[in-house]
């Protein structure tokens, strides 16, 4: 836990660090630019952790949401800061870092969820923030089209990366409580059939060790695993192809058979 304080200063610090840039870019911004990146790995490399201990005290739902409100707050954050020193080169830089490190942030919180509903919440409210980033660069370039047309564009390919960050973000795990082996899930599961039919232990990607369903005929796939301690039901697809919400609605069911094991 002492560490995980120590990394979330330095991401704070990271972003502290920034306001000591010169208005011009110069030497000195080119320093305090490295020590800023510097500072975000330090702490990224252990974002993972952060957010782990995170779940223990206020849960994956909640954890989610909070990685997305940090990575909008900091994008809306930058945008403003843009707007309001018209472009100098320190606005600029921030408002660079600040996309970046928002799109990094909230990207931790995918695969990290238990309920399609949360999902779909947080999709829409990215996708509503990207679009009033849009509409807000529009209006402003309106005041000035000459000399403020380079901001809009900035603002602008922001917001779609924001916009592909929400239509992404199909959370594709479910948790449940389970505490077994995978070896012997496997010999109390390999008779049972299910949407994607019965049950094959093997590895899938980095998990060496899983229970895999499917593919069915769209190529989705379930997967069984332990991660952190706790078994996660994963929906994957065999050709790597974006999941939609539509299709992880067949993790609900591989969730009731799962809970409905750990409750045995």
């Amino acid at each position: 836990m002492k560490n995980n304080i120590l990394n979330a200063l330095a991401l704070i610090a990271s972003y502290l660090v920034l306001f000591f840039l010169p208005r011009e870019l110069n030497v000195t911004s080119y320093v305090i630019l490295g020590i800023s990146i510097f500072l975000f790995i330090v702490g990224y490399c252990r974002l993972n952790n952060i957010f782990y201990d995170l779940t223990k005290l206020i849960g994956y739902a909640a954890t989610n949401s909070l990685s997305v409100i940090i990575g909008i707050s900091g994008m809306i954050f930058g945008t403003v800061y843009l707007y309001s020193r018209s472009m100098n080169g320190k606005s600029m830089v921030i408002f660079f870092l600040l996309m970046m490190e928002g799109l990094v942030i909230m990207g931790t919180s995918a695969g990290e969820t238990f309920s399609l509903k949360i999902d779909r919440s947080l999709s829409v409210i990215v996708r509503i923030v990207a679009l009033a980033l849009f509409i807000s660069g529009a209006i402003y370039v309106c005041t000035d089209i000459v000399s403020k047309v380079g901001t809009f564009v900035l603002v602008g390919i922001q917001s779609a990366l924001l916009w592909i960050m929400g239509s992404s973000m199909t959370h594709r795990e479910r948790i449940s409580g389970l505490k077994t082996p995978i070896a012997e899930l496997y010999n109390k599961l390999a008779r049972k059939d299910t949407p994607l039919g019965l049950p094959k232990l093997s590895d899938f990607g980095k998990y060496k060790e899983c229970l895999v369903y499917g593919p069915d005929d769209k190529g989705i796939i379930v997967c069984g695993y332990y991660k952190f301690g706790q078994f996660f039901i994963s929906l994957e697809s065999q050709d790597n192809r974006d999941i939609k919400f539509e299709d992880a609605g067949v993790l609900d069911k591989y969730e009731e058979m799962f809970k409905d094991l750990a409750t045995k």
